[in-house]
């Protein structure tokens, strides 16, 4: 009934050495045929487990590198807080090395950093590498021996890697899960966190302290959702057990605001740069995403979702201003920021720009109307322009 019931038994012992060179063999060919762990530098991530002083050395943190990998003299983050230290040397089981890889437990000297400025639970990570959060998008299970109900708005022990928070549950789904019940939430946690979207949590009732469950992180950076929401739930199934292309444009879709780039694409999935690049082109091929630049690409949806909104601003200004033609493109431009609630000005006007080359929009640099739009005078406006004009003419 467990993961280890079909794996294989063996006769060792420790004090005669019977079987440990077969175990050994065993233990080898299990090792090739697990998967390669994610050596890239870009994922570096160390959830700190202790730290402490050395004599001579200063401040040195352990714990085990879980993905990337680490190198000595490089910069790194850590999270949190957001501070800033240089490594000064690795060790790995006690040896001194210039490099440590994913999958080794690790010793790390840093500088610039004193102890008390760092505590367990924090995370050693590459810059803009993880997310800092209080609100996550979760799959939540309750085990089948729990002795609790995971009510919606109930108070919980979250564990993620070293660290542990308090956090309140809101399902997204009923309004409890039972022993064996699974669904969808968002924990809103009492402190900020640092997390990757995939990564694994165990959950603990508030008291007394027992666990109930765990579930993994879907989306690291989430809007707060309301319940029962058709449309948050489908993106959140497809963040669960869509294929690598359908959670690249579902992130896309749902952090379109922040505009992210290919880099920043490929931290929230987790896969290398070229694959990220490589789907990324292949959605525009398909006239799923438009390119805005050689980093940025923009999901067709939202690309569809700016279009209505600027035609709803130019409908408004038109509606109060029905003698003109064309909207100055400052007001044009702070509407639109204000309403798609973005700060990125550049991206937003590299958006605007694709909009006219597609024939959508007319703009120059003082002003912006909708494509072919013309005002419709009536007949008595008419007769008092050609009445002006005649004046004009004569004066």
């Amino acid at each position: 009934g467990t993961f280890l019931e079909n794996s294989p038994c063996m006769r060792v012992s420790a004090l005669t050495g019977e079987g440990m060179a077969e175990l050994r063999e065993l233990v080898y060919e299990f090792a090739l045929q697990a998967g390669d762990k994610n050596n890239d530098p870009a994922f570096l991530r160390i959830p700190i487990d202790r730290v402490f002083t050395m004599q001579g050395f200063g401040t040195v943190i352990t714990g085990t590198l879980t993905s990337g990998m680490l190198e000595s003299g490089t910069e790194v983050v850590i999270y949190p807080q957001g501070l800033k230290a240089k490594v000064r040397s690795i060790e790995v089981h006690g040896k001194s090395v210039e490099r440590a890889y994913a999958g080794q437990r690790t010793a790390v000297n840093l500088s610039n950093i004193d102890k008390d400025q760092i505590e367990r639970g924090n995370v050693i990570a590459a810059e803009g590498s993880v997310s800092v959060t209080d609100l996550i998008d979760v799959k939540i299970i309750n085990l089948k021996d729990s002795q609790r109900v995971i009510e919606d708005g109930s108070r919980l022990h979250l564990h993620y890697s070293a660290a542990e928070t308090l956090c309140r549950v809101v399902l997204l789904e009923g309004k409890a899960l039972n022993p064996g019940e699974s669904g969808y939430a968002q924990l809103m946690t009492a402190e900020p966190i640092a997390v990757r979207s995939g990564d694994l949590f165990v959950l603990r009732y508030f008291s007394p302290v027992e666990t109930v469950g765990g579930g993994r992180i879907l989306n690291a950076r989430p809007v707060k959702h309301k319940r029962k929401d058709e449309a948050v739930l489908a993106a959140l199934r497809l963040r669960e057990s869509g294929s690598v292309l359908q959670r690249l444009e579902q992130t896309m879709r749902d952090e379109a605001r922040e505009f992210p780039d290919i880099s920043d694409l490929s931290l929230r999935l987790g896969i290398s740069i070229e694959e990220t690049s490589e789907m990324l082109q292949g959605l525009a091929e398909k006239k799923r995403a438009v390119r805005l630049d050689s980093e940025v690409y923009i999901h067709i949806d939202y690309v569809n979702i700016v279009e209505g909104v600027a035609f709803e601003i130019l409908k408004g200004y038109y509606d109060k201003n029905p003698l003109l033609s064309r909207m100055p493109r400052e007001e044009f431009r702070s509407k639109l920021l204000t309403k798609l609630r973005t700060k990125d000005a550049k991206a937003l006007e590299g958006l605007v720009g694709y909009l006219v080359g597609a024939g959508e929009l007319d703009a120059d640099s003082s002003s912006v109307a909708k494509a072919g739009y013309k005002v419709e005078f009536t007949e008595a406006q008419r007769r008092l322009m050609d009445e002006l004009a005649a004046l004009y003419k004569s004066a």
